[in-house]
């Protein structure tokens, strides 16, 4: 079983990642943003001046642009790589409806 590290965010929060990455992610300042109804593991950076952000899961899956995260468990902190699935925009619609509660 692989082993899982936390990664304190902002607001209280904790992202949980596997081990034998947490310490490269760990060179970067991560905090918590409310994104709809969820909360994600980001951080900002610069480039020639502009400030842009990625989202933890994208940088550990190395997800493509024009392509989405699924967190297979519903839990966007769970950043760990067999919680985090590459998918097209209407996958990624389709996993929301099958985790929604009635």
């Amino acid at each position: 079983m692989p082993d899982f590290a936390p990664i304190q965010l902002t607001k209280g929060f904790v992202a949980m990642v596997d081990a034998n990455i947490v310490h490269k992610l760990s060179e970067h300042h991560w905090h918590a943003c409310r994104a709809a109804h969820s909360v994600y593991a980001c951080r900002d950076y610069k480039i020639n001046g502009v400030k842009r952000r990625i989202y933890m899961h994208r940088e550990i899956s190395k997800c493509p642009p024009k392509y989405q995260v699924h967190h297979r468990d519903g839990d966007t902190l769970n950043n760990t790589r067999s919680n985090l699935e590459i998918c097209s925009q209407s996958q990624n619609l389709k996993f929301r409806k099958w985790s929604k509660k009635p």
